[in-house]
Order: C-alpha cells, then structure tokens, then sequence
C-alpha cells in the first residue's frame, strides 16, 4: 500500500511539472519576429538628424531579447535669415545613447503590442551667435553663456507601447516635442518588425 501511495504522488509531481513547463513555454504568437528599436534626437533649427539603434527578437511565448545598447554623436549649425539679412547663427553639439531596453509581448483591447522599458539619454550644449548690423559681423557668445540640454528615459519613468501590426507594415513610432528657437526638436523612439518564416 505504501508503494503504491509514493508512486502515486510520483506520478502526481511529474504531471504538476509537465504542466508548469507547458504553461513557461505557452504560444500566443503565430511567428518569432526580428527587428530594430530606434532612439533618434531631431532638430528644425539647426537641421539635424542622430539616431542609434538595438536589434531585438521577439518569440512566440512573448518573450524579447535586445542586442547591446550603441551611442552616436552629433554635431550641426546653421544661420537664420530675416528678411534683412542674418539674425542669429547656432550650433548643437552633443551624444546620443541608447545604453539597454527590456520589453514583453502583451495583448491590449485584442491587438498586438509590443511594451518596452528603455534607458536611453540625449545631451549636449547649445551655442548662439547674434549678428550685429552695426560692425556686420558675428557676435561671439561670451564664455559661460552656452545652453547645456539633457533629455533622459530609464525604466523607471515608464514604458513605451509599440502596435506590431505598425511595426510591420511602415514602422511604429512614439516621440516629444518641444518648441525651440526657430522651429522644435524631438526626442523619439521607433520599431519596426519583420516576421520570421517558421
């Protein structure tokens, strides 16, 4: 009787196991997924354009893995014009990086998105030179006198929902703007997926 009692509830714990591995590794998408996650920094004024980029995967239980983050610089100036002639000269410099992302597959009002978690940050230092009609000449802006700019995600100021569907088809994009001298600039994030054959 007590053999019979042991290999019962052997028998019990393999079935409980089975069912635990069945329930990690649960399909919820038809296909796996690759593709590119990008951060960029974007200006009007001076016209300025630095993206960098994580390649990601995405399984069929929903899980997503993410390659190392990358960093780019930039660097850019230009001359504003009035009808008069010169106003103001400016130049941008700084880094943009995107140091690591985390994210899940989750199912929202019966679509396919993709929730990402990214640290990401954008710096840099502002200069402007204003144009003097008297002496037609730049003026130098004096030392002290640069503007410096950061702009910083970390997964702990939230998340970012990606529609696959999106992301497929032309790309799935979120993004700020804010107002700036002469125009804006944005700080955005993009996905774009492609399926993988099976």
């Amino acid at each position: 009787m007590k053999k019979i009692i042991i290999a019962s509830l052997l028998i019990l714990m393999m079935i409980a196991i089975s069912c635990k591995k069945d329930n990690n590794n649960k399909i919820l998408l038809a296909h796996k997924y690759t593709g590119v996650l990008t951060y960029g920094y974007y200006r009007d004024f001076p016209d300025l354009n630095c993206i960098v980029g994580v390649v990601l995967n995405v399984n069929q239980d929903g899980s997503v893995t993410f390659s190392d983050g990358s960093t780019n610089v930039f660097e850019a100036q230009d001359i504003y014009y009035e009808s008069s002639g010169p106003s103001l000269k400016m130049k941008v410099s700084g880094i943009v990086t995107l140091t690591s992302a985390k994210g899940q597959y989750q199912k929202i009002n019966d679509k396919d998105f993709l929730v990402i978690w990214v640290n990401a940050n954008t710096s840099g230092t502002k200069y402007i030179w204003n144009w003097d009609t008297d002496t037609q000449a730049w003026v130098a802006p004096p030392s002290g006198s640069e503007v410096p700019f950061n702009y910083t995600d970390t997964y702990s100021r939230g998340k970012l929902q990606f529609s696959m569907d999106d992301a497929i088809k032309d790309g799935s994009f979120t993004k700020d703007t804010v107002p700036d001298v002469h125009g804006n600039f944005v700080y955005g994030y993009g996905l774009n997926l492609t399926e993988i054959s099976n």
